[in-house]
């Protein structure tokens, strides 16, 4: 059971990810698996046993989430972006009480309190989140349609440059491909991969594979690269990471907001309004319930 909700996490993460101006790493700690997700990257050599099950249930559902939902999640933007980018706020709103909880135990264990650094340190890591999304702006033209080998190391270039904004609470990978003008292509081959695979089209999924390869490395690089840096964090300075990611978290549902308007507009009537609200709140409550079903299995643990 365990390892399904895990599934379940790793394809709302994934699911997340796809969308620009949603953060997979917010996901992530709105869910409450965000500490030991990064734990699991930086320990996984020594700890393997004990962490594969839980790494696998989530790359699997992470990989559900992105290939099963591209074009699913482009269509409800599209349709219904209103509705689509409310429900995300839920989910990320949904992990407040999680990191405010994490934010007071890292306190006490350090026999500090609140104090002026930390309310410096959320201001700027809030400010990081709207700055971004304010200069956004559209995406560029992607690359061309004969890859070379330069084209595959810049690939690899936003890849990396996309996970590690990925890992980060608040940053979206996605957002930040359109800002190196990369999404469209990624979204797109995904998507032309899908339909190769389904028509069994091995010579057009190779050709996908010529960006959908480099990519993925930069992606995994990326991604263990940053999550050793935030794993120090949480081991020396843990109260004020928790607090740059609360900065980061509460500015997400304004970027959110903001960046799903300019992409795709929204539909202001009455009930797309109501509709987006009712699914704030269950999404609220979805996140809300996973975080705190994390944190009793995290004491279980213990």
């Amino acid at each position: 059971m365990r390892f399904i909700i895990n599934v379940i996490k790793g394809a709302i993460i994934g699911i997340a990810n796809v969308i620009p101006g949603v953060s997979g790493g917010t996901m992530a700690v709105s869910l409450g698996i965000y500490e030991r997700l990064i734990h699991v990257l930086t320990h996984i050599r020594k700890e393997w046993k004990q962490n594969i099950g839980f790494l696998l249930a989530i790359v699997i559902g992470a990989a559900i989430g992105v290939v099963g939902f591209a074009q699913a999640v482009e269509f409800l933007l599209v349709n219904h972006a209103l509705v689509t980018a409310l429900a995300f706020v839920g989910l990320v709103l949904g992990g407040i009480p999680i990191i405010l909880k994490s934010l007071n135990e890292s306190l006490a264990k350090e026999n500090k309190k609140f104090s002026v650094s930390h309310v410096i340190i959320f201001v700027i890591f809030c400010a990081i989140v709207v700055v971004m999304a304010l200069f956004s702006g559209t995406e560029g033209t992607g690359i061309a349609k004969e890859i070379g080998i330069l084209d595959m190391l810049m690939l690899l270039l936003v890849g990396a440059i996309a996970s590690a904004a990925m890992v980060i609470p608040g940053v979206s990978g996605s957002m930040m491909m359109m800002i190196l003008g990369y999404y469209d292509t990624i979204i797109t081959t995904i998507n032309r991969f899908i339909e190769s695979l389904l028509a069994f089209d091995i010579m057009a999924m190779l050709d996908c594979c010529k960006v959908l390869v480099p990519f993925g490395i930069g992606v995994l690089v990326g991604i263990v690269a940053i999550a050793k840096l935030i794993d120090f964090l949480f081991r020396k300075f843990a109260s004020q990471t928790f607090t740059a990611i609360l900065g980061l978290i509460v500015a997400s549902p304004g970027a959110i907001l903001l960046n799903t308007k300019n992409e795709y507009g929204f539909d202001l009537g009455v009930l797309p309004v109501i509709i987006g609200g009712v699914l704030l709140v269950v999404c609220f409550v979805i996140t809300y319930w996973f975080g705190n079903k994390s944190s009793e299995e995290k004491k279980v643990e213990k």
